[in-house]
């Protein structure tokens, strides 16, 4: 099968199938890449999604970055988790660097994904620092205290806000963990 066939080929219910073609798509990078990229423009979710999960291990340029920004905005749910996977992952690139408004995507999606799954997977995605501790993270998170309803949500706010105030610094995981947990329980009951 041609790279193009197989991109065609990720329109099937089969999830097995599918993961299997996604693998192959992304071992055969960067020979794929181009099929890729034609397959983010395709009418099929499955499509798009594929290819958004396959280009994750791409390397990045500016052509497939801007693939990956607007497949974030996907109107499919799947599409934009992909996407926002891809956009975020640095262990997943060739070269261990994301693009670099990856942050700005990331709580663009916190605060405004129309599903709370994909919400709660960037909550997960940044509620440890692994994208640093900015005052935009800083903020969604706050806004989110404030605003959501959401348990998951809110405790993973919760969390992210308690370690930034009470920074591990060396000290025993068992008594951070008993602090941070305090406060975590603490925030959740003030902000709503």
């Amino acid at each position: 099968m041609t790279c193009d066939e197989l991109v065609r080929s990720l329109d099937t219910p089969n999830k097995a199938e599918w993961r299997a073609t996604v693998h192959e798509l992304l071992t055969s990078l960067p020979v794929s890449r181009d099929a890729l990229l034609r397959g983010m423009l395709d009418d099929k979710p499955m499509v798009r999604a594929g290819c958004a999960a396959a280009l994750d291990h791409a390397d990045q340029n500016d052509i497939v970055e801007e693939a990956l920004r607007l497949a974030a905005r996907d109107q499919d749910a799947r599409v934009r988790n992909m996407a926002l996977h891809s956009l975020s992952c640095a262990p997943c690139k060739p070269d261990g660097c994301l693009v670099d408004d990856s942050v700005a995507i990331l709580v663009d999606a916190l605060l405004n994904d129309p599903t709370i799954r994909n919400r709660r997977r960037v909550a997960g995605e940044l509620m440890w620092g692994q994208h640093g501790r900015t005052p935009e993270i800083t903020a969604a998170f706050t806004q989110i205290l404030a605003d959501d309803t959401d348990q998951k949500l809110r405790h993973r706010a919760a969390s992210y806000l308690a370690s930034t105030e009470l920074p591990r610094e060396g000290r025993h995981y068992g008594e951070w963990r008993r602090v941070h947990g305090a406060r975590v329980a603490v925030l959740e009951l003030l902000e709503n």
